[in-house]
């Protein structure tokens, strides 16, 4: 947080130093629950808003994610489109605004959640493909000869002046078509078909984002050609970070404060399809200009998260710059998942909280250090929000899943202890003044001793009523140490919702956590919930054991996340959203000084200790 308030990210000015190095500590903590693919940017030759190097993951390390012939089909199909990245990239780059590209950013059930900017505009498309031209000797996407790239040239700065045409069907023509616009469009399309997209999910409020009377950027709901409707498209007008001026003038309040829809340059509607999806939404989409802040992120955000329960293939998630609005709901559906334990289920909630404001806003070019002179505070909306949506409302995990299997019987969970050097990650530094991941020292190392569970545990197996089953090593622990993280025959085991919990008996970070009604830690055994985390996620971060926990209930029942009641899932969810709400307004209100209207706002502290509780 401190050095994201001193300035923006920029991939070739990264030191890459130990100390402070975002990527490298992203990477690892990806790694700890997924194959990754790598894709460099050091000189932002790519990008030069996005990391140094791009992290996608490919496909989840428990074995039990590709149970089936076609989870495997898909799960190949994907990899192979994956490695073909480096070969895409640089030819569809130019069709999004600023260079921001499609890029998957999160995995659920073998389908990818990608984030970019809109499409760009005909000027900004030919002047970046020619200056990048010049700068990296990428080729451009231009006409084959002098007379077809002339015509090119001058159909892009015609087209860029012109309004869109009022019939929803245009008839393509030789001396009409925008020859290279048409180009990068169609090899945006090849790289979103390559990620298996099915859904874009765009944020704007305009049709098209004009400076000076100029068209800038479009956006796929009123391409001409109508290029994007093989796609779902969902217009989802949300306010922009000018909004969140309102946002933090209301005393950090976004209950009751409502965007003014009647300004010149709001022409975007909400458009969401008529499908069995959306239909299973109880919610009046008509009314969206008489919901406030909450409520508007609050019913896009259940929209969002059911296309991705529901859908059967990828999304994409977009706004203008792809850089505010975009980053906060990528870490609320991020954050969201974690919660119910369906993704990054090897991550704590420190972890998990470096790991959203680093990779989902940092390093994807958030501009904290402008947004706060602004008094934009739509990045401290983000974590403000979290206490709105820790209702099971919000979760994945339905009634129809929650109520399955609770005719009885023994249903166990498997789930490892992560490295005991990656389980304190944050830890140690968060006692201090600086937030970091000083911790890892070598980065490699660490990592496999992370993904490998090459630190000898004793695991314990433990059933949902407490009772130990078995006591010995991990299962499919590899015989070589040295392995190679992608090339080790070992996955780790990881939760399911009927398997074995383990608990490494000689873990030096022992925890505490207690339940209302029984005790989640036995003697020298741990109890671990079903979503892999502690019992209390309430629990303090330094580890510690109270001496004073109560060991009485040694049969205390534990229920996975596949039998809870909404009520526990929602205090479930709660307790994980709490202790990340606490760390960041911690760091938050240490770390970033509050102004308004260029000035330290008086009681500004105190306003902000209010609103977070």
């Amino acid at each position: 947080v401190r050095a994201f308030v001193k300035s923006s990210y920029k991939p070739h000015e990264e030191n890459g130093s130990q100390e402070f190095n975002p990527v490298q500590k992203c990477t690892a903590l990806m790694k700890c629950d997924y194959n990754v693919i790598e894709i460099p940017n050091l000189a932002g030759e790519l990008c030069s808003h996005y990391p140094s190097k791009l992290i996608i993951p490919e496909s989840e390390l428990r074995p039990e994610a590709n149970d089936n012939f076609s989870d495997m089909l898909r799960a190949r199909t994907r990899a192979y489109n994956l490695q073909r990245l480096k070969e895409t990239i640089p030819r569809a780059r130019y069709a999004r605004c600023r260079s921001r590209f499609p890029v998957p950013v999160l995995l659920y059930k073998g389908k990818l959640i990608s984030r970019a900017a809109t499409i760009s505009g005909g000027p900004e498309i030919y002047g970046r493909s020619s200056l990048d031209y010049l700068l990296y000797g990428y080729p451009t996407e231009t006409a084959t000869d002098d007379v077809d790239a002339l015509e090119a040239k001058e159909a892009l700065i015609a087209d860029a002046m012109q309004e869109e045409p009022e019939s929803e069907s245009v008839p393509r023509s030789a001396t009409t078509d925008w020859q290279l616009c048409d180009r990068v469009r169609q090899q945006d399309i090849r790289l979103l078909k390559s990620l298996d997209a099915e859904t874009i999910i765009d944020f704007m409020v305009e049709k098209k984002k004009v400076k000076f009377g100029v068209n800038v950027t479009s956006s796929e709901k009123v391409d001409k050609e109508r290029r994007y409707d093989v796609f779902k498209i969902v217009s989802l007008p949300y306010p922009g970070c000018e909004f969140f001026r309102d946002f933090r003038d209301n005393n950090f309040n976004g209950e009751g404060l409502i965007f003014d829809w009647n300004q010149s340059y709001v022409d975007a509607s909400i458009h969401v399809p008529d499908d069995q999806i959306i239909m299973q939404l109880p919610i009046e989409w008509d009314q969206y200009k008489l919901w406030d802040l909450v409520t508007i992120t609050q019913n896009y955000l259940k929209l969002v998260l059911k296309y991705i329960q529901d859908g059967t293939s990828g999304m994409l998630i977009h706004c203008i710059s792809g850089w505010d609005r975009t980053p906060l709901f990528v870490s609320l559906v991020r954050l969201s998942l974690w919660a119910d334990g369906l993704i990054h289920q090897s991550l704590n909630p420190l972890q998990m909280l470096y790991f959203t404001i680093a990779y989902d806003w940092y390093l994807f070019g958030h501009k904290l250090p402008d947004r706060l002179k602004k008094g934009e505070d739509i990045f401290f909306f983000c974590f403000y929000f979290l206490k709105y949506i820790a209702h099971s409302d919000f979760s994945l995990l339905d009634e129809r899943a929650r109520s399955k299997g609770s005719n009885g019987g023994s249903t166990t969970a498997l789930w490892p202890e992560t490295d005991s050097r990656l389980d304190n990650l944050l830890e140690t530094e968060s006692r201090g003044s600086t937030f970091s991941l000083n911790s890892i020292s070598s980065y490699k190392s660490n990592n496999e001793e992370c993904i490998n569970g090459n630190n000898h545990f004793q695991w314990t197996t433990v059933s949902m009523e407490g009772s130990i089953v078995q006591l010995g090593s991990p299962p499919h622990s590899p015989n070589n140490s040295n392995a190679s993280i992608r090339d080790s025959a070992y996955s780790p085991p990881y939760k399911s919702r009927t398997s074995p919990v383990s608990v490494p008996a000689s873990n030096v970070m022992q925890r505490q956590h207690q339940d209302s009604s029984s005790s989640a830690s036995v003697g020298s055994w741990q109890m671990i919930s079903g979503t892999g985390s502690v019992r209390s996620v309430g629990s303090d971060f330094s580890g510690t054991t109270n001496p004073n926990a109560n060991h009485n209930d040694s049969t205390a029942t534990l229920k996975p996340y596949g039998m809870q009641t909404s009520n526990e899932l929602t205090r479930m969810r709660a307790e994980k959203f709490e202790k990340i709400r606490q760390t960041f307004n911690t760091y938050y209100c240490t770390e970033v000084p509050h102004f308004k209207n260029g000035q330290y706002g008086k009681g500004m502290f105190e306003k902000v200790i209010d609103k977070i509780y």
